[in-house]
């Protein structure tokens, strides 16, 4: 039986979505968190989750701008909308400063806008490490216990009850292997009242390449007080590595990010303890069921226009859905040149629908594998 975890006065099933831009909006978290409701016979009772006493997971939103946020930027507003069916919202922020750390902070939980804060100190993206961003913040351990400071007492101080929002961050293992901080990004994050840490068992430089090391979170979990929670992060792309992770590190959970692109019935694989295989047929079926909810959550009144903005979001997601199939390249082109989504049914129609789900992709690296990278952070940023 799959162990579940406390946070936040509630019981959590063991594993998160991790963050991802462009793909963990709303319409797909909610997707995730069906799939992990419909694998929950075989590890809980289901009436226990169907009436909330167990959460099904943790599925964070994409990262948004405190500064957008706090500032009212409409985009801002959008990514931090939720689905009807989410009864825990996590938002996860991304701060550079400690002022907009705190106005952020400050207007979630006076609008009751979420019910979890994660801070994310793990992106690894050029354009975000340059401008002192993501996983360069905890290089200024400073600069790291003032943006935590903010949040934490922005969520205070716009509490509108007894409940105060959780605080949670995520962070790599460090910048590179001559600059290896997490143990001290851990300490600084936990005196300053994060209850969740998640550790990215990579480098920057690494960016998605290579193995994670899960010997660091190991010392991490082994080091890290009881009572806060790890969760790793890196290499999880089925059901045995999910296993394999707890056994050998010890984590309280598991975040997933990659791997579950193309494939939110991993969840319910994690939950029954057994691979979930769907022919090409029901991955179809997934994805037009994916795309429609897409469409329907785009704040537009014009159908038109919702169908188009909906068609565009969803591309991202057609090649890690396909992967491996026999679908060829012409026929991936006219379906990604779908406009609409009857035209994008009528491409995905012509697919054969008995093909197998393939082993040659089950449980194997998805999405981004690039090799190693300079980073970038802003000049004497290192010194």
């Amino acid at each position: 039986m799959v162990r579940t975890v406390k946070f936040a006065g509630r019981d959590f099933m063991p594993w998160s979505l991790s963050p991802m831009a462009g793909i963990t909006n709303a319409p797909f978290r909610a997707l995730c968190r069906e799939f992990a409701m419909a694998g929950s016979d075989s590890c809980q009772k289901k009436s226990q989750i169907a009436d909330l006493k167990i959460e099904p997971g943790m599925f964070v939103n994409e990262m948004v701008a405190a500064r957008a946020l706090g500032t009212h930027i409409s985009k801002a507003r959008a990514h931090m909308r939720f689905d009807s069916s989410e009864s825990f919202r996590s938002a996860q922020l991304y701060c550079k400063e400690p002022e907009w750390a705190y106005n952020a902070a400050k207007v979630i939980a006076e609008e009751n806008l979420a019910d979890h804060i994660d801070l994310n100190f793990g992106c690894p993206v050029k354009k975000v490490t340059s401008g002192g961003g993501g996983s360069a913040i905890p290089l200024k351990p400073d600069l790291l216990r003032g943006i935590i400071k903010g949040v934490v007492e922005g969520v205070k101080d716009g509490q509108i009850d007894d409940t105060l929002i959780p605080v949670s961050a995520k962070f790599r293992i460090g910048v590179d292997p001559e600059h290896i901080h997490y143990l001290r990004t851990a300490e600084i994050a936990i005196e300053e009242g994060c209850k969740l840490l998640t550790l990215h068992a990579r480098t920057t430089a690494q960016f998605y390449s290579g193995e994670a090391n899960w010997a660091a979170i190991k010392k991490l979990r082994e080091l890290a007080p009881k009572d806060i929670l790890v969760y790793g992060n890196g290499d999880i792309w089925g059901v045995d590595d999910f296993r394999r992770m707890q056994e050998e590190t010890g984590c309280n959970g598991v975040a997933i990010g990659r791997g579950v692109m193309g494939r939110p019935w991993l969840f319910q694989s994690l939950a029954t303890g057994e691979s979930y295989r769907p022919n090409l047929g029901e991955v179809v079926e997934i994805m037009l069921k994916h795309c429609k909810n897409l469409i329907d959550f785009i704040d537009n009144e014009d159908p038109k226009m919702k169908d188009n903005l909906g068609i565009r979001a969803f591309r991202a997601n057609i090649g890690p859905y396909l992967k491996g199939f026999p679908v060829g390249s012409e026929k991936k082109v006219q379906i990604m040149k779908a406009g609409t989504f009857e035209q994008l049914r009528e491409e995905l129609n012509k697919l054969d629908f008995s093909a197998p789900y393939p082993e040659s992709v089950e449980d194997k690296p998805r999405g981004r594998t690039k090799s190693l990278r300079k980073v970038v952070v802003p000049y004497g940023w290192l010194d």
